[in-house]
């Protein structure tokens, strides 16, 4: 048990605050970290909880932590803003910058296109695509769930590319395509399906900033499709114009 000063005219409640956010600081806890439960708090610093709830109200209005809902209280994850306009994924240097980024391809095949990839594509729905399924990570915490359609035969071509570029502008710009602008682009926030939690580590309750875009090559060709599922509480949409 950690002995807190009783005769120092402190609040217990703020005293705990301090100890936490000095952990936060000092790297013990870290972002995305659950917390220990109000239980094991109260055990640990010899009060009740209410008194640790207070505490931990306090730091969750600062904006250091968060709370989920039937999950527990985490660190709340430093906020990336990241440009929604064009073929930008928070993958390229400028966002990532400093933050560990690292970029995975965990899924690859054929598909029937849906009406809007077709659309996307200039091709006819229930017609074979390439989709590729990639993951983006900040500090080993995966951070957004892509997926991209191709025309087929561009699939593997661009599962190659972004093994070797990491990145989705580096992978286009590989394949010659490095011009493309988006089109046809929607932005919505939503909860994850299972699969996606899966993928994503994440509870049900925890939401979605979901992107959709066709992209065109300089000369208004379709190039591909992509969507793009960034976890809520690590990025936020910077919409631009253009």
């Amino acid at each position: 048990m950690m002995a807190l000063d009783r005769s120092s005219g402190t609040a217990l409640w703020r005293q705990i605050q301090r100890i936490i956010e000095g952990r936060i600081s000092q790297g013990l806890f870290c972002p995305g970290e659950r917390l220990p439960t109000e239980h094991e708090f109260a055990l640990h610093f010899g009060v009740n909880r209410h008194t640790v709830r207070q505490a931990i109200g306090g730091l969750v209005e600062r904006g250091l932590l968060r709370v989920e809902q039937g999950r527990g209280t985490f660190v709340r994850e430093p906020v990336i803003e990241v440009g929604l306009s064009g073929v930008g994924l928070p993958t390229d240097a400028e966002a990532f910058a400093g933050r560990g980024r690292r970029t995975e391809i965990v899924g690859r095949g054929e598909e029937p296109a849906s009406r809007e990839v077709a659309a996307a594509l200039g091709g006819a729905a229930g017609a074979l695509v390439d989709r590729v399924d990639m993951v983006g990570e900040i500090d080993a915490h995966r951070v957004l769930m892509a997926t991209v359609y191709l025309p087929r035969a561009r699939g593997g071509l661009l599962a190659e590319a972004l093994a070797a570029t990491g990145t989705l502008e580096a992978a286009l710009l590989r394949m010659g395509l490095g011009a493309c602008r988006a089109t046809m682009g929607r932005l919505l926030a939503r909860l994850p399906t299972p699969a996606e939690g899966r993928v994503l580590g994440l509870a049900r309750n925890r939401p979605l900033l979901v992107t959709e875009a066709g992209l065109i090559d300089a000369s208004g060709r379709p190039v591909a499709y992509r969507v793009v599922r960034y976890v809520g509480g690590w990025v936020r949409g910077l919409l631009e114009p253009g």
